[in-house]
């Protein structure tokens, strides 16, 4: 009660907001093969955003291995990160033997050795990599093998071969 006998109560109020920082999400730690290149993208915060390299957009196109992060900062100040790693993986190194240069109608067929192992011929080849000149009839030929590894790397090597044709 105050001097004139009236009661009195005072009251305040106090408003807290609180506000969730930005979570960018660059996805799980990756691999591509030697000459792709990986679109990272830190989303849509309406904030400003520092990649490892000094960028500020939302996308960041990376082809080397490395860590790679993004902060993001928005109007309030709240900062939110992401990394992921990146692996590059190098091309196979792909070839095959026993393709001559030229072939006569009746010489022998021959099986074509891929390496590494477990890839495929295109090209007049029959089934295992088998090249017979017989079937091939006469001309220029281009014969490819295409190999991919484990982790979905792909490459390929072509040689080519002439071939005559010979009638008994």
């Amino acid at each position: 009660f105050d001097t004139f006998g009236c009661a009195y109560q005072a009251t305040d109020s106090l408003l807290l907001s609180f506000q969730i920082p930005p979570s960018p999400n660059l996805g799980p730690d990756t691999t591509i093969c030697a000459g792709e290149s990986l679109l990272l993208e830190a989303g849509s915060f309406g904030g400003s955003y520092l990649w490892f390299d000094g960028s500020s957009a939302n996308t960041n196109l990376v082809q080397s291995s490395g860590l790679y992060w993004v902060e993001i900062k928005d109007s309030l100040t709240c900062i939110g990160t992401d990394t992921m790693q990146l692996t590059v993986q190098p091309l196979p190194n792909v070839s095959f033997t026993a393709l001559d240069p030229t072939y006569c109608s009746l010489d022998s067929a021959v099986t074509l050795l891929g390496s590494p192992t477990g890839g495929i011929f295109i090209g007049t080849t029959g089934p295992n990599g088998l090249f017979d000149p017989a079937i091939a009839g006469g001309g220029t030929f281009a014969v490819q093998y295409q190999y991919t590894d484990g982790f979905g790397c792909s490459a390929a090597t072509t040689l080519l071969t002439w071939g005559s044709l010979l009638f008994p």
